[in-house]
């Protein structure tokens, strides 16, 4: 519609492949913490990603970064068949690891609409990482709220 709007003809397939390659090539821009907050929780937890989007674009992405090494599971809405907030995506996940029970998982995540509201679907607490410090006008709450990652040891 927006091609249409500035009569602009596009193939829509090439778009979406010149899209996809920019989001999978795009640098990746660590927020201030994180790493330290990895090594922090690796040495506690067991950590998974959670992610939706496509398998390809996402495993490109996160294979600029050193993110494997922190985290034991990967979970990509694309193979999974379901994406976040819906309780199906939630509950793969909880059954690939069915050596925890649901009380032991949390989500940590920038998304109120996906990761904050999946987590509450799935009957798990969050974490909204809130780093923009936006007012969250939206009836989604989190368990807890961090601005940084320097605060989540306050939380786990």
């Amino acid at each position: 519609e927006t091609f249409q709007q500035y009569e602009m003809s596009v193939d829509g397939h090439e778009a979406d492949v010149t899209f996809r390659e920019g989001l999978a090539t795009a640098k990746i821009k660590w927020h201030e913490g994180v790493e330290e907050a990895l090594a922090y929780l690796k040495s506690k937890y067991t950590l998974a990603i959670a992610t939706n989007g496509v398998t390809q674009t996402q495993k490109r992405r996160i294979a600029q970064t050193d993110l494997m090494s922190y985290v034991d599971h990967l979970f990509v809405s694309d193979e999974m068949g379901a994406q976040k907030p819906s309780r199906q995506f939630f509950d793969i996940v909880f059954n690939t690891m069915p050596e925890f029970d649901t009380k032991d998982f949390i989500i940590i995540g920038d998304s109120l609409t996906s990761d904050i509201q999946g987590g509450i679907n799935g009957g798990i607490d969050t974490v909204w990482f809130n780093h923009k410090s936006v007012e969250n006008n939206t009836p989604i709450m989190p368990t807890y709220t961090i601005n940084t990652m320097h605060e989540i040891d306050q939380i786990l």
